[in-house]
């Protein structure tokens, strides 16, 4: 089936994942034609490891980017390699190449400086994979040898412009550095000697040192006379005539499954782009008006909020700002007028609201503020006088009097003479009441202790969670979540938390909360208060809904338990892709204490070296600093420290 993606306007990105295999797949975008397959070699696929080949894409209905890259399966961990190459260098293409540029040379040396820049940040990248805890003495020394030599990758990619006002036959360019080949084929012939390509297995690309081997191959040209070109890694490379020829979606399928059952087998990637250029068209572009007039009132304690039409806007964006700061921008259609569903605070609001329209936006209207102040309760009537109070008064002293006398002569007649009835008035005594304590063990044996000694509260309370309680079921994410949330607690030889700590957590199940404005986010299994962290943010990107996240990166500063945490840094995981949400807190060089559990879910994920605690899962307090680099964040430890369950602080490590 060939999917149909002509009405889109943002970017589409694909990555193939490495994992498993992928059969004929078709996409039609625009004016491209885009076929593509993926297979694991037979051994890869027996021991289930990922493959060492990664295609990815990005494209609209006028540009498309691509890279195949082929991992050095005699380097460290060569899909590494292939997987960081394929997807920076599809964002150079579609970031940073020089625009309008038909010369080689000018985007050949930009291109092998980016290539170089990259190593620092791919030599980091490599310094935090783990190996397995399990690995053999021997395949670990091994390992580690390859580690100090770097991953190495050889690529083929390119970038196809659809003609336009500054280009107006269009523009390809393609680059190759290694033994993946391609192809470029006109209406009628063989173009791929204009290429004037050599595919050497020597050349390739290394996170330690960048392009070895030989120079960049690069070729530059129009689309004039231009209809497909093959990208493919040599695992498929015998097949380069058919492919070339043209093969269909069968017959390709039966190659590919033959080629896997040969004992030389090797990882498969095939890409194939055909295009069908079309004369350039500028649209007239007419800027959407601001919208005037916006009014905000209270209504029955809702906020009702309008503004005038604007001609030609399909919808409209209101931002509303609550008095806590947080900010919601809610898509408002078919009408401009919006009132608030939940009973609101008391304080300031702002609005600002702007107009939408064919993927364009107007600018946002002057700020509406609104002051709401929620009256107290009215105080009830007074009804009685002080003189019937008065009098209510007199009459209960005389009764008081009364029953007084009456007791003293009943006590006097019964200690006269006893009797083995119990009193009628408990007698007061000075013995302190008794609050048993309850402690759940495996058996779930209930013991009582007749005295309870008071322990100071920490910062952040952290109960040990009961053992045996039912965890919840984890649907597949791309990482797994820890057994129980990172413990905030003393070093030893200190009494209290460091200073200015903050949290690493990674979590999934990302919910936003209308009543209150905030999202929850799950960190751990055990079902404990802190393995739900609550939190404060803005609207989530509008292209991104919370079901399609699937896995959250939070650093915050530890509060109370009761209140909801302000990050720091909040990174979403979705589609494969790393997304910055929010503001950002950290600071480059930034000292911080940091805690969090030793796995590639949580703290390892910043962590700029291997950590020296071998069993995941554990929760770690690390010293260091910060560090922004092009990828994100990391964290450069200088001092390593361990929880101890039974002391419940935390030891260094060495």
């Amino acid at each position: 089936m060939v999917e149909d993606t002509w009405n889109f306007q943002a970017p589409r990105e694909l990555q193939v994942p490495q994992d498993r295999e992928t059969g004929v797949q078709e996409i039609a975008a625009g004016p491209f034609r885009l076929r593509y397959l993926y297979a694991r070699s037979s051994d890869t696929r027996q021991t289930g490891d990922r493959g060492q080949d990664y295609i990815t894409l990005r494209y609209t209905e006028r540009r498309l980017a691509f890279a195949l890259c082929d991992g050095v399966s005699q380097s460290f961990y060569g899909d590494l390699a292939a997987r960081f190459l394929g997807q920076r260098l599809v964002k150079w293409l579609w970031d940073d190449l020089p625009s309008n540029e038909l010369r080689p040379e000018p985007i050949r040396q930009a291109l092998h400086s980016h290539l170089m820049e990259l190593t620092d940040e791919a030599t980091r990248s490599v310094r935090r994979v783990s190996i397995p805890a399990d690995a053999p003495p021997l395949l670990r020394d091994a390992l580690e040898q390859k580690r100090a030599i770097g991953s190495e990758a050889t690529f083929v990619c390119g970038v196809v412009e659809m003609p336009g006002p500054n280009l107006p036959e269009g523009r390809i360019v393609l680059a190759w550095l290694g033994d993946s080949e391609l192809q470029l084929w006109g209406t009628d012939r063989d173009r791929t000697p204009e290429l004037g390509a050599e595919w050497i297995t020597a050349r390739r690309w290394s996170t330690k040192v960048g392009p070895k081997g030989g120079d960049i191959g690069l070729f530059v040209g129009t689309l004039q006379g231009v209809q497909r070109v093959l990208a493919y890694s040599d695992g498929i490379a015998s097949l380069r005539e058919r492919l070339g020829r043209g093969i269909g979606d069968e017959e390709l399928a039966r190659e590919v499954e033959r080629l896997g059952k040969m004992p030389t087998s090797d990882d498969v990637s095939f890409l194939e782009i055909e295009m069908r250029p079309e004369p350039a068209t500028v649209p007239i572009q007419v800027a959407l008006p601001i919208p005037l007039h916006l009014v905000a009132k209270m209504v029955d304690g809702r906020i009702h909020v309008s503004w005038d039409p604007v001609p030609g806007a399909e919808t409209y964006e209101l931002e509303w700002t609550a008095p806590t700061g947080m900010s919601k921008v809610r898509t408002v259609s078919g009408g401009t007028r919006w009132i608030s569903s939940l009973e609101v605070q008391e304080g300031e609001h702002t609005f600002r609201v702007r107009a939408l329209a064919g993927g364009q936006r107007s600018g946002w209207s002057a700020a509406q503020r609104l002051s709401v102040t929620i009256p107290a309760p009215p105080t009830p009537p007074r009804r009685r006088s002080w003189l019937v109070y008065a009098g209510a008064g007199a009459v209960f002293a005389v009764l008081c009097l009364v029953v007084a006398l009456v007791g003293k002569s009943l006590v006097v007649k019964r200690t006269a003479t006893p009797s083995p009835m119990t009193p009628l008035l408990p007698v007061a005594t000075a013995t302190a009441t008794v609050r048993p304590t309850i402690a759940v063990s495996p058996t779930a044996t209930v013991t009582q202790s007749p005295q309870r000694t008071p322990t100071p509260e920490s910062p952040l309370p952290t109960p040990t969670p009961p053992v045996g309680l039912p965890q919840t079921p984890i649907p597949e994410t791309p990482y797994r979540l820890s057994q129980a949330p990172p413990r905030v607690a003393p070093v030893e030889g200190e009494s209290t938390p460091p200073e200015g700590t903050i949290v690493v957590v990674g979590g999934r199940e990302l919910l936003y909360v209308e009543e209150s404005g905030l999202y929850s986010l799950r960190v751990a299994q055990r079902e404990v208060p802190e393995s739900k962290v609550h939190f404060l943010y803005q609207d989530l990107p509008s292209e991104v809904s919370p079901d399609q996240v699937r896995w959250v990166w939070l650093i915050y500063r530890p509060q109370a338990s009761s209140e909801p945490v302000v990050p720091a840094l909040t990174i979403l995981v979705v589609d494969g892709q790393e997304l910055l949400w929010g503001p950002m807190e950290l600071q480059e060089g930034q000292e911080a204490w940091v805690y969090g559990v030793n796995s590639e879910a949580g703290l390892c994920h910043f962590l700029a070296q291997g950590c020296p605690i071998r069993e995941p899962g554990v929760p770690v307090l690390v010293k260091g600093s910060w560090r922004r680099h092009e990828d994100g964040w990391e964290l450069q430890a200088t001092e390593w420290y361990r929880f101890d369950p039974d002391k419940r602080i935390y030891v260094s490590v060495e």
